[in-house]
């Protein structure tokens, strides 16, 4: 992958249109992300496809991310070729290509990600950021599409008030996967690891640092090490879910702490907005881990449109643990 991706760009020729590479590869070659986007002079989008579980997902992601691209994740149980079919296909059409936004650089800050993808036809982008003043402001979207430059204003609302913190927490969520993302490719830093933390616990989002596992059969002798019990973690949470991006159903994986068995368990679906789109009554579940499988509709059965929604868990009254997934047709 360190080698075939400078040939690759390499091969382009230089001038406007739409530059694509589809690159297979586990992410186990010993590459650095940012040395290769630092290669990429003609502006290529890459996009990763990986099939299996054995991968390294932050280097791949990172690299789509730095590239203009985004990664794909395939089951090796899944029918290979439907899905290639449908990736190639939602690819042929570039509606936009280096995308740039052009933001208030005085007001808006910590913008996530820092580059924008080349856009396709149906498909999405989203950027997180925060701001230092409220108000109205604009930002300019440039790029070129099939018919030359392009460039479109967009005008910003930017609220007073805090009751968007369905939108904060999202923020949150890509300044974590970023530095998740970091740490795992080059390693770790203090000063990352310290960022990482206090999103963690600031916002209530599980990382690396902030999630254990408790060996009680190999726990040593209080005389001989003083034990810290370190943040407060859920005892019940989502643990991850797959296919993610996913079409049209994806899996759950959610572990019951044996206190909160027996509680009425409910998924609640939102869009970005904050809009409830969804509510799936889980029942009483057991203590454990349990498998749920959710589709991609509403609560009158339509099917979503692509984009970013949360699935939030919640036991009884109390919102235990949340999850962005993203939806592409």
């Amino acid at each position: 992958m360190d080698r075939a991706l400078p040939v690759a760009f390499d091969a382009f020729e230089t001038g406007p249109g739409s530059k694509l590479i589809l690159l297979f590869s586990d992410g186990r070659s010993p590459l650095d992300p940012v040395a290769i986007s630092l290669l990429n002079d003609e502006q290529a989008s890459v996009f990763p496809v990986a099939i299996g579980d054995n991968v390294d997902r932050a280097k791949l992601e990172m690299l789509a991310i730095l590239n203009r691209g985004f990664a794909t994740w395939m089951d090796e149980d899944e029918d290979l070729a439907a899905a290639m079919s449908q990736l190639v296909e939602g690819l042929s059409e570039p509606w936009l290509v280096e995308p740039e936004l052009a933001l208030d650089q005085g007001n808006l800050h910590t913008v996530f990600p820092g580059r924008l993808p080349t856009l396709f036809a149906g498909s999405f982008a989203r950027l997180a950021g925060r701001y230092r003043q409220a108000g109205s402001t604009s930002a300019v979207l440039t790029g070129e599409s099939a018919g030359g430059g392009l460039s479109l204003d967009l005008a910003l609302q930017l609220r007073e008030d805090r009751v968007q913190r369905f939108a904060e927490r999202l923020w949150a969520r890509e300044a974590i996967d970023e530095l998740e993302r970091e740490i795992a490719v080059y390693g770790p830093q203090d000063q990352l690891r310290d960022s990482l933390i206090t999103l963690s616990l600031g916002y209530g989002i599980r990382c690396r640092y902030t999630s254990y596992f408790a060996d009680y059969e190999t726990l040593p002798d209080s005389s001989e090490v003083a034990l810290d019990p370190g943040p407060e973690r859920p005892r019940s949470f989502i643990r991850d879910c797959y296919p993610n991006p996913f079409n049209p159903t994806t899996t759950l994986r959610i572990h019951i702490h044996p206190a909160d068995a027996g509680q009425v368990a409910m998924l609640r679906v939102y869009n970005l907005l904050g809009q409830l789109i969804n509510v799936m009554d889980l029942g009483r579940l057991g203590a454990g881990s349990h498998d749920i499988l959710v589709r991609a509709v509403d609560h009158r059965g339509v099917e979503l449109a692509s984009g970013v929604y949360v699935i939030q868990l919640t036991l009884g009254r109390e919102i235990i643990s949340a999850i962005q997934v993203t939806l592409r047709r």
